[in-house]
């Protein structure tokens, strides 16, 4: 995600907040050393925001307190500091609902709030809580509702683009690629029409469409998108962030493509640039793992698995259940690969404890993995029983997607889950003949296809109830196709 409003409140405290003239020579002295260590050494710039809020608070002066807190944010949310941002919210909470209408009687209380929000949803999606995230994104989102956007000032946009990029990319985690891409289209579209010089947004919104793309399997289209936006990173090489997270999606998509060489040089890329971005280690050494694991080198892709995981759980701060959770199940896919089925069955176990959740995507592909394990161990009755916990969470999330497209992706990571199941029920049918495992498999392959059926009937009845014309529903489902 960009980096919204870099500097802006530090310039405004210098200018903005006259009292008497020591205390004023005192925060422009302050802001300045700040400044000089902005988003470029965590620890020495934070020195001087505390001193600088501790300051402000000593003098009754709320709103450079409050400013310094909403830089300290975006300071530290380049260090990915979690802990210190939510300290921060804390206090910028405590000061705005200790003082009644304090927001309302600034010059321009939006921007105030929708800064806070934005720090509290940046602050909520690195912890792994989207539903929050969501919150206050939409909340930034819903707050510009009707208003022509090119009208705008410039940190107003910037503040709507930058809830558009999390909502899509919230929606991108959670498994609803469309909606992903109709937010990430209408960002880049916002972006061209009001600020189309500003090359860098664009291209960051590009690296995030590519990376749904991806999923979507157009890995070509992706690929010229990214190789747009780490041009631009290298480029002004302000960003070693960006350049990390760029290479490395290039990197797994010639991977994919089977192209060796090309994924090797993006790697070479990565890891001039980790030391300025450790807490991207685990995507270096994630990537290098599926490398090995192509070439049939599973001790090697293990190894890489340990070190990614090593790396990441040395960020404390960074860490989230569903990341976690991911990496355990990518390292047991491997394991099952080299037929390690016990280890790997193991570390599902592990990887659900960690996720905490049954309405997740992620949930269903370990659930599909635990139950394949299961079948390579012929413990064939708990696979089954395994299946049928899954498929009750499956009608939970399914009722949360509301494009068909988002339904077939929902259900193409879910199709290894329901093969598994019918392969217990055909086995524990073969061994025991009885007949009620025939049911079963049939139960779960109608299961299968009933989230698009559902679709199919739920828009033909909308269609009728509404008297739509015949020929405009043939219209309709020739566009869909």
């Amino acid at each position: 995600m960009k980096h919204i409003l870099p500097g802006l409140f530090l310039v405004f405290l210098v200018c903005a907040h006259a009292q008497e003239p020591d205390y004023e020579k005192q925060i422009a002295t302050l802001t300045e050393k700040a400044y000089s260590f902005y988003g470029v050494e965590k620890d020495s710039g934070q020195l001087y925001f505390d001193k600088i809020e501790r300051l402000a608070q000593a003098h009754g002066d709320t709103l450079t307190a409050l400013d310094i807190l909403i830089t300290s944010n975006r300071h530290l949310a380049d260090f990915f500091d979690l802990q210190r941002i939510r300290k921060n919210l804390l206090t910028i909470d405590a000061l705005v609902n200790s003082r009644t209408s304090f927001l309302e009687n600034l010059d321009d209380p939006l921007l105030y709030q929708n800064s806070i929000n934005y720090d509290k949803g940046n602050y909520y999606f690195k912890i792994g809580d989207l539903q929050k995230a969501k919150i206050f994104f939409n909340g930034i989102k819903d707050s510009y509702h009707g208003r022509d956007v090119r009208t705008l000032g410039s940190d107003h946009f910037d503040l709507l683009s930058v809830s558009f990029s999390f909502l899509a990319k919230i929606y991108e985690l959670e498994d609803k690629p469309q909606l992903a891409k109709d937010y990430y289209l209408n960002n880049i579209q916002l972006i061209k029409e009001v600020t189309p010089d500003d090359l860098g947004d664009l291209n960051i919104n590009r690296a995030l469409l590519a990376e749904v793309l991806r999923e979507e399997g157009d890995i070509v289209s992706a690929n010229s998108y990214l190789e747009l936006a780490l041009s631009d990173a290298l480029t002004n090489a302000n960003n070693p962030n960006r350049i990390v997270s760029v290479a490395n999606n290039l990197a797994d998509n010639h991977l994919t493509l089977g192209q060796t060489e090309e994924a090797l040089h993006y790697l070479s890329v990565m890891e001039k640039y980790l030391d300025k971005s450790p807490h991207f280690k685990h995507l270096y050494h994630r990537t290098k793992a599926k490398m090995a694991q192509r070439e049939k080198r599973m001790g090697d892709a293990l190894l890489e698995m340990d070190l990614a995981l090593e790396s990441y759980l040395y960020q404390p701060q960074q860490v989230n259940n569903r990341s976690l959770a991911n990496m355990q199940k990518e390292k047991a896919k491997i394991l099952g690969l080299d037929n390690q089925y016990q280890q790997a069955l193991d570390l599902v176990n592990s990887a659900l404890d960690t996720l905490q959740s049954h309405s997740n995507p992620i949930f269903l592909e370990l659930m599909g993995l635990k139950t394949q394990y299961l079948n390579h161990l012929k413990n064939y009755t708990k696979a089954h029983d395994m299946g049928l916990r899954a498929v009750s969470s499956l009608d939970s999330l399914k009722a949360d997607y509301h494009y068909s497209s988002d339904k077939i992706h929902l259900m193409e990571n879910t199709f290894p889950l329901f093969e598994s199941v019918l392969e217990a029920n055909f086995a524990l049918h073969e061994e025991t003949g009885d007949p009620k495992y025939l049911e079963n498999a049939f139960f779960f392959m109608e299961k299968s296809k009933s989230v698009l059926l559902l679709e199919a009937i739920r828009a033909s009845r909308a269609s009728k109830f509404a008297k739509v014309p015949d020929s405009l529903v043939e219209k309709e489902r020739l566009l869909k196709t």
